[in-house]
């Protein structure tokens, strides 16, 4: 419904004058009929354009919210994309931001503090400013520091506790202090009290203060010491109290790793605990991660 403002009066008067008969009128101005006629005509044609805008506007309305919706959509899967590799690449990187250095065999490898590891399918791979090499799977050490950050995924074992064990993850670093052993990574802690780590084939870490002795070779570790055992061939530790790294020949010899609470046997892959000896799991893979806030 239109208003009857002046326009709708116009259109009133123009329609009154054509509908009238000849005889309604005097004189009749065929001038003036046709000027309101046309004037008629002008103002359908002023209307039907307002109406064609109005489409038109609609039409333009429901295009510009389609659009910014299907653009808030694809911000939105950027978003998620970015989060995701964002997440990713903290579980598959590690930068320490100091030197560091491992050790293979009794040679140490040095990294700069520019060094980046890698995680990927197979192995890790370290760049800094001299290359990119292969970690040797051995801990990544901290010179002058009682830490250390595991390249490899292990399991801890505390004979303390019973056969409860749980994964420790690759870029682990750890720390020990007056007995007590701290885990860190992505900034998410635990702790723990003694014990050592195990890769499931021939490393151990320990996390408490042991007497390694190979053959008639006996040293004393303290925590964050480790050993490899290449069967048949010979065993590399290091020691973190001194920061010597050395290999012995095995010969046949047994190589255990003891303390107060139990005997590891290495050579065999066993511990023994009150003359019971009990073979440790290997499959570090389908174990739980160790819990961490």
């Amino acid at each position: 419904m239109f208003k009857k403002d002046k326009k709708s009066k116009e259109i009133t008067e123009a329609l009154s004058e054509e509908n009238k008969e000849p005889g309604e009128n005097q004189d009749v101005d065929q001038d003036a009929v046709e000027a309101k006629l046309e004037k008629l005509a002008q103002i359908r044609e002023r209307l039907s354009r307002i109406g064609l805008a109005k489409k038109i506007g609609q039409y333009i309305g429901e295009k510009t919210i389609k659009k910014v919706y299907m653009g808030l959509t694809v911000v939105l899967a950027l978003v998620v994309v970015v989060i995701a590799v964002t997440y990713r690449e903290k579980l598959t990187s590690f930068r320490p931001g100091c030197e560091t250095y491992q050790v293979m065999g009794t040679i140490e490898i040095d990294y700069d503090k520019t060094a980046q590891m890698h995680l990927t399918d197979d192995d890790v791979v370290i760049n800094d400013k001299n290359g990119s090499t292969e970690s040797t799977g051995t801990p990544l050490i901290y010179p002058d520091s009682d830490k250390l950050t595991m390249m490899e995924d292990m399991l801890w074992i505390n004979p303390r506790e019973g056969t409860e064990v749980s994964r420790v993850n690759t870029f682990t670093t750890i720390e020990e202090s007056a007995g007590r052993v701290t885990y860190s990574r992505n900034k998410k802690m635990a702790q723990t009290a003694g014990g050592f780590l195990y890769d499931g084939r021939d490393r151990y870490v320990f996390l408490e203060a042991v007497d390694l002795k190979v053959g008639e070779d006996e040293i004393k570790l303290p925590p964050l010491s480790y050993i490899v055992v290449r069967r048949g061939d010979c065993i590399e530790y290091y020691n973190a109290g001194t920061g010597e790294d050395k290999s012995i020949s095995l010969l046949g010899n047994v190589v255990t790793a003891k303390n107060k609470d139990y005997c590891l046997d290495a050579t065999k892959g066993v511990i023994i605990i009150k003359n019971n000896e009990y073979l440790l799991y290997e499959d570090v893979a389908s174990v739980d991660p160790m819990k961490m806030k």
